[in-house]
C-alpha cells in the first residue's frame, strides 16, 4: 500500500513565494473552465501518490486564505480513498476532498451542504479541466513540492550470464542503490525472437541464439545493467572434442592437417568451427594449418552446436631448416636472410649490422665505429684502429645483440661460425646449378651431403660496395667470426675459375666489415 500527502491552498491572489518548481499554469475560459493542454506531470504524480501544491486564485479576502491536507491510502485495487483527516476550512464552511484513482479526479466538497466546490478531473485521453461552479477562479498555479529525488547510482544484476534451452525460464534479481533511490526498472530483451523478459525480471527462452537482457532505471539517471542471455537447443550436444596433435612445428608457406574427434558420435551436430588466434602467424581452414610467418599461435576447434566445447593446438612456426647429415649436427635454413624462396638472394648487410640499407662502405658503418676504418668501436684487436674506451675488446665472435639472425628471426637462429662454414664446405654432393625464380634464371650452389637427404641452395649474390651490386659469378656469405685484423670478418666465398663455368670454388676469406653481403642462417640445435 502506497501513502502519500496532497496540500491543496486557496489563495487570494497567485502566490510567488513556493520554494518549488512551477509545473503548470492555465487560465479560465468563457465558460468556467480551465484547460491544460500538456497533463503529463500532472497525471504522473496524481498516478504515482506523489505530494503537490496547488494554488487558486478564488477571489477571496486575505482572511479567507485556508490551507488543505490530507493523505489518503488506496485498496489494492485502487478504487477506495481512506483520509486519515477528512477536512478543512474555506469561507467559514469545512470542506472535505477525495481523490479516485480509478477515475483520476480530485473533489473538493462541502461538509455542510454537500455542494461541490473543486472539481479536478484529470483525462490521460484529452486536456486536463478544472470546473469551478461559482465560476470565481481567475487562474491557477500548480507546483511540485516533492522532495528532493535521489538518482539511482547503480543497478547490479544477480547474474551478468545465462545459458537456458528452449522454452526455460529463469528470473534475473535486479538492485538498485541507493536503497532510497526509486527503485523501479524497466527490463528489456535485445532480441524478442531469441528471448523476452517480463516486468519482473523473468527470462524466457525462445529460440536458439544469443541475446542481451537490459535493465534499466526509470528516474531517468540512465544507469542500466546487462546480463547476455544465451539459448540452447534441447539436443544431445558435444561433450569432447579431440585434436590428432595438441602441439605442431610448422615451417613458414608450408600446410599440415589436424584432425578432430568429436563426442559422442550421436550428437545432434557435429559439426566444429575452426579458427586461428593471430592469422597474421598461421591460418586454418577445415583442419588445414598454413604457416605464415615466425611466431606461436593457438588453433582452436569450437563445437557448432554452441555447446561451447572446444580444443587446442599450439603451433610454433618458424622458418625451413633442413638436417644436411653433418656431424655437428647443424641445420641449415633453406633460405637467406630477408628471402621468401631458395632462390631469392634476400637482404644484404653489414658485418655486425642488424638491418638492410642503401649504402655500404665505411662511412655508413656506424653501430660498430665512428664512420671510418680507423674507429673501430667493438670487436677490434689492433689498438691503431680502436676507438673505444680502454684497451681494444678482442671479442671474436658475433655477440646475440649484434647477429643479425638471431634479431630479425628469434633466439633459435643465429649466422653460423668459420667453423661451420668450413663443415659446409665439405660437402662432397655439390654443384652449380641453375632455378627460377620471378620468371629469372638464378645461378648458385646445390649442397648435399649424402644422397637421399635434403639439400640447400645458395644463389648467386655478390656483394654490395657503396650503393652498387657487384653480381658476377662468385658470392659471398657471413660467418659471425671475426678476423684477427679487426677491419675484416671471416665470409664463405664462392665462385668459379676464369673458363669454367661448370665448375666451382669455395674458401673462406676475409672481407671488409662493411660491404653488404647476404646471411644463410642456422638453427640452434634443441
Amino acid at each position: 500500500m502506497k501513502k502519500t500527502i496532497l496540500s491543496l491552498v486557496v489563495l487570494f491572489c497567485t502566490v510567488t513565494s513556493v520554494n518549488a518548481q512551477q509545473l503548470l499554469k492555465g487560465d479560465m475560459n468563457d465558460d468556467g473552465d480551465l484547460t491544460i493542454g500538456d497533463v503529463t506531470a500532472l497525471v504522473e504524480m496524481i498516478k504515482n501518490g506523489e505530494r503537490v501544491h496547488i494554488d487558486l486564485n478564488m477571489g477571496l479576502t486575505e482572511a479567507d486564505n485556508t490551507t488543505l491536507y490530507g493523505t489518503w491510502e488506496t485498496s489494492d485495487h485502487e478504487s477506495i480513498v481512506i483520509f486519515e483527516e477528512t477536512g478543512a476550512v474555506y469561507n467559514n464552511k469545512k470542506y472535505s476532498y477525495q481523490y479516485y484513482p480509478n477515475l483520476q479526479k480530485l473533489v473538493l466538497s462541502d461538509t455542510e451542504s454537500g455542494l461541490t466546490k473543486v472539481m479536478l478531473f484529470v483525462d490521460k485521453k484529452s486536456d486536463t479541466q478544472i470546473s469551478i461552479f461559482d465560476n470565481k477562479i481567475a487562474d491557477f498555479v500548480l507546483y511540485d513540492l516533492s522532495p528532493e529525488v535521489v538518482k539511482v547510482e547503480s543497478v547490479t544484476l544477480s547474474q551478468t550470464s545465462l545459458e537456458l534451452t528452449v522454452d526455460d525460464t529463469e528470473t534475473i534479481v535486479a538492485t538498485v542503490l541507493p536503497e532510497n533511490a526509486h527503485q523501479k526498472v524497466n527490463w528489456s530483451s535485445s532480441d524478442e525472437t531469441i528471448a523476452t523478459v517480463d516486468e519482473e525480471g523473468m527470462v524466457t527462452a525462445i529460440a536458439v541464439g544469443a541475446t542481451t537482457i537490459i535493465c534499466s532505471a526509470t528516474d531517468g539517471s540512465g544507469v542500466f545493467a546487462t546480463c547476455e542471455v544465451t539459448i540452447m537447443p534441447n539436443a544431445t550436444l558435444v561433450t569432447d572434442i579431440t585434436l590428432s596433435q595438441t602441439s605442431l612445428e610448422l615451417f613458414i608457406g608450408k600446410k599440415s592437417r589436424i584432425e578432430a574427434t568429436v563426442l559422442p558420435e550421436d550428437a545432434d551436430n557435429t559439426e566444429v568451427i575452426w579458427s586461428s588466434s593471430d592469422e597474421s602467424v598461421a591460418t586454418v581452414e577445415a583442419g588445414m594449418v598454413k604457416g605464415v610467418k615466425a611466431g606461436t599461435v593457438t588453433i582452436i576447434c569450437t563445437a557448432k552446436d554452441m555447446s561451447g566445447v572446444s580444443a587446442t593446438c599450439e603451433v610454433y612456426v618458424d622458418h625451413e631448416y633442413v638436417d644436411l647429415g653433418l656431424e655437428s649436427g647443424t641445420l641449415w635454413a633453406t633460405c637467406n636472410l630477408g628471402a621468401e624462396d631458395p632462390a631469392d638472394i634476400g637482404d644484404y648487410f653489414a658485418w655486425g649490422e642488424i638491418e638492410p640499407k642503401s649504402m655500404y662502405d665505411w662511412s655508413t658503418y656506424l653501430r660498430h665505429s665512428n664512420g671510418t676504418n680507423t674507429s673501430i668501436t667493438k670487436y677490434c684487436f689492433d689498438v691503431t684502429v680502436w676507438a673505444g674506451e680502454g684497451e681494444p675488446d678482442k671479442i671474436r665472435t658475433l655477440k646475440s645483440e649484434d647477429d643479425a639472425a638471431t634479431q630479425l628471426w628469434g633466439e633459435d637462429w643465429s649466422m653460423p661460425t668459420q667453423t661451420q662454414v668450413s663443415e659446409l664446405m665439405g660437402c662432397p654432393n655439390t654443384k652449380f646449378v641453375t632455378r627460377q625464380y620471378n620468371g629469372k634464371a638464378i645461378k648458385g650452389l646445390e649442397i648435399n651431403r649424402i644422397f637421399g637427404l635434403p639439400s640447400i641452395f645458395l644463389p648467386i649474390s655478390g656483394y654490395l660496395s657503396g650503393d652498387t651490386a657487384n653480381i658476377i659469378d662468385e658470392t659471398f656469405y657471413w660467418s659471425k667470426t671475426n678476423a684477427s685484423e679487426s677491419l675484416t670478418a671471416r665470409a664463405l666465398k664462392i665462385y668459379t675459375p676464369v673458363d669454367r663455368e661448370d665448375y666451382y670454388l669455395m674458401r673462406v676469406v676475409d672481407q671488409d666489415r662493411c660491404y653488404g653481403i647476404t646471411i644463410r642462417p642456422v638453427h640452434r640445435k634443441k
